[in-house]
Order: C-alpha cells, then sequence, then structure tokens
C-alpha cells in the first residue's frame, strides 16, 4: 500500500454542486499551500548551504531534501484527485445540472 491508496475521495456523483464545489476550492488551496511551502523550503536550503555559520546545515538539508521529494509525491495525487473532481463538475455541466 502506498500513499496514493490513502487518498481517497468521497463517490462524487453522490455530492451536490456546492458540495462539489467546497471540496474542489479546499483541494485546490491545499496543493497551492504545499507548493509554496516546498518553495520556502527550496530558499532555505539555498540560504544553509551558503551560510558557513549553521553548523548543521549539511544535516538538514538532507532531512529537507527528503521532506521535499515525499511532498511532490503528495502533490501530485492531490492534483490528479482535483482533475476527477473537474472532471465530475465538467461531466455535470454537459449533462445538465444535477442538485
Amino acid at each position: 500500500m502506498n500513499i496514493d491508496d490513502l487518498v481517497t475521495l468521497p463517490d462524487l456523483s453522490k455530492l451536490t454542486e456546492g458540495e462539489l464545489g467546497n471540496l474542489r476550492g479546499n483541494l485546490d488551496l491545499a496543493i497551492d499551500s504545499l507548493v509554496t511551502g516546498m518553495n520556502i523550503f527550496g530558499e532555505f536550503m539555498f540560504w544553509a548551504d551558503a551560510n558557513e555559520n549553521y553548523p548543521d546545515g549539511k544535516d538538514h538539508l538532507g532531512d529537507v531534501g527528503l521532506s521535499v521529494s515525499q511532498l511532490s509525491s503528495f502533490i501530485s495525487i492531490l492534483n490528479d484527485r482535483l482533475g476527477g473532481i473537474e472532471y465530475e463538475i465538467s461531466n455535470r455541466k454537459i449533462k445538465g445540472t444535477r442538485k
């Protein structure tokens, strides 16, 4: 079992338009926040590596790198889930609104 198996969505066909919209908005915000955090990790890694007065910099850089690699996998999974939500919303628009 991997993290992809743990991140599941409810049955999208049973959600109302409002619930789908809220789910899409929350998931989009989560993805954006995680990507922003990864950027901050990158800046931290740059400055920690360039600072000779930061004695634990090299050890911490490895830990941050491991975290970033796991975050990128998680973001990819969330992005796939967001695609599924957007597909459901698009299908509903084509078939007509369901409440």
